[in-house]
């Protein structure tokens, strides 16, 4: 009996050691959710709805300037700009990401870049920040649950 405790002791104890399984699976899962929100960034980019939607989970909520927005398709109705030939784009870099234990919850965060076009073709740019939060799926896949941004900071326009 004492021998099992020991063995279940000293197993505890590398299992919390810097450096273990559950430390890499974390480090896994960050790289994991960085490359998602870059490759989401590229679906933006390139104005492709469907696949924006495959990284949405179907309960995702994001918030903008206005009221929130829940699930799939109020997301993407409200993100409708972005999906128009020659509308508005928004480009971001995540800075950070971070997964907690027990690895089925994180976030990503960072920074973004906003160009309005209006009605005459003339483009505003504005900067701010992100955070948008990442729940492991049933299924392996990570999808993003919510989004949020701070207002949009107008850069100075070349000319003014």
């Amino acid at each position: 009996m004492l021998r099992l405790g020991f063995i279940v002791m000293a197993a505890a104890l590398l299992w919390s050691l810097p450096g273990t399984a559950a430390e890499a699976d974390l480090e896994a899962a960050k790289k994991q959710i960085r490359a998602l929100d870059v490759e989401f960034c590229k679906a933006t980019i390139a104005r492709d709805k469907e696949r924006f939607v495959s990284f949405l989970a179907a309960d995702a909520v994001f918030f903008g300037s206005s009221e929130p927005k829940v699930g799939k398709e109020a997301i993407v109705e409200s993100w409708a700009p972005y999906f128009e030939e020659g509308g508005s784009t928004l480009t971001w870099k995540p800075t950070e990401a971070v997964v907690f234990e027990p690895g089925d919850l994180g976030y990503t965060s960072g920074t973004y870049e906003l160009k309005l076009r209006d009605a005459k073709g003339n483009v505003t740019t504005s900067h701010g920040m992100y955070h948008t939060v990442w729940r492991l799926q049933l299924d392996g896949s990570w999808k993003i649950v919510s989004d949020i941004g701070t207002r949009p900071v107008p850069v100075d326009q070349p000319g003014d």
